[in-house]
């Protein structure tokens, strides 16, 4: 078999040359250089990215993060703290409705825009004593709910 990555007798000085040259026409491969010789990137894709399933968990968690940065920035006109950045994550991750609507919002991690992501960003809330309300209201709606299938229970029953 060829070699596909050095052509036969192409000596290190035209190999860099070469190099230099796609370098300075392509930001990608750039970029991308530069950021594998990120000491704090290299331990975090050591650390996370080891496998296809933990690549797609980190972008959902990515695109999670941006938007959330993204909600907070428009409505505070600041920057989210790292605090209330892990805290916000967190709850949307303990909470079923909220972790199942992230999930189907980001499942093929494609064109994700901001403008397509409105009615997840309802949902967030930096107000802890608004959080504590809604949780009310969702408690309240789901022993409706369950009183409801009660009574269709017992009427099917008789």
């Amino acid at each position: 078999m060829d070699q596909l990555v050095v052509k036969q007798g192409e000596s290190l000085v035209e190999i860099e040359r070469k190099g230099g040259k796609i370098l300075s026409e392509n930001k990608f491969f750039s970029d991308l250089c530069s950021l594998m010789k990120n000491v704090e990137f290299l331990k975090f894709y050591d650390e996370y990215l080891k496998d296809w399933s933990d690549i797609q968990c980190m972008i959902f968690y990515m695109k999670l993060y941006t938007t959330i940065d993204y909600e907070y920035s428009n409505r505070f006109n600041n920057k989210i703290s790292d605090e209330a950045m892990t805290y916000t994550i967190k709850q949307i991750m303990e909470n079923r409705d909220t972790r199942r609507f992230a999930f189907d919002l980001f499942k093929d991690f494609k064109d994700i825009s901001h403008k397509n992501t409105g009615s997840f960003r309802t949902l967030l809330n930096f107000d802890d004593k608004e959080s504590k309300k809604k949780k009310k209201k969702i408690k309240k709606l789901k022993q409706l709910e369950n009183e409801i299938l009660l009574v269709e229970n017992i009427e099917k029953n008789l």
